[in-house]
């Protein structure tokens, strides 16, 4: 497929197709392209290849399930109004390259999960684009089980003291506190001596990004755990 094609039919997606059925479009425009037939053959048949190409569109499109399961629906404005602001920018055909691009290239279904939630953030204008680039970044980045700890433990001191909190500030998604504290070392202690003591506390990077999380994994989340924050708060 040439590339005025791919681009035509990516500026369309800007249109009236919901978001749930972009799946197909997003595979047919990496299998089109011939991104997955640039993997190296290196002394492998033909035949060999075809099946790998298979193996990994299948991945990819159950990854695109998932994105489009979790970004889930939205009203015409809403889109409209969205991709009339990419399109002032001159960034409609880029954001949505990129999009098909993140989504192939996550390593997990529950990533490309995740991220569907964050795209359905920034569509409602929860989420600018910045932050909304920064927590796809961050999906990437980060282990799955971290994310998933620290969506559950981020409220827990110990788990966060027990190696996750200085994960998270790689990140910019907490903030690391040191205190120097009086405190006896044990209960048997008879007099207090000073102590150091980490604290760790959400930035607004880890604000909006916890309650992304929160927004895709709400059936699994207590309610009075429940963390919920937009840009504009």
């Amino acid at each position: 497929m040439k590339k005025e094609s791919k681009s035509k039919a990516l500026k369309e997606v800007a249109g009236d197709v919901p978001v749930s059925e972009y799946a197909e479009l997003m595979l047919d425009a990496i299998l089109e392209e011939g991104v997955l037939k640039e993997i190296p053959v290196f002394s492998i048949g033909n035949s060999v290849l075809k099946i790998v190409n298979r193996v990994k569109a299948k991945k990819f499109k159950k990854k695109v399930e998932e994105f489009s399961k979790s970004a889930g629906g939205f009203t015409k404005e809403e889109m409209t109004s969205f991709f009339e602001g990419l399109e002032e920018e001159d960034k409609q055909e880029e954001f949505l390259s990129e999009l098909i691009d993140v989504v192939e290239r996550t390593d997990s279904e529950q990533k490309a999960k995740i991220m569907g939630g964050i795209f359905r953030r920034l569509i409602k204008k929860e989420l600018t684009l910045s932050q909304f680039e920064d927590q796809i970044k961050i999906t990437n980045a980060m282990l799955l089980t971290d994310i998933h700890h620290f969506m559950h433990g981020y409220h827990n001191e110990y788990i966060m003291a027990d190696g996750l909190g200085d994960i998270l500030t790689n990140y910019r998604v907490v903030k690391r506190d040191i205190l120097i504290v009086n405190q006896k070392k044990t209960w048997a202690d008879l007099e207090e001596g000073q102590q150091i003591k980490v604290n760790f506390q959400l930035t607004p990077v880890g604000q909006l990004y916890l309650a992304s999380l929160h927004q895709v994994y709400k059936e699994n989340i207590q309610a009075d755990r429940f963390y919920s924050k937009n840009h504009s708060e």
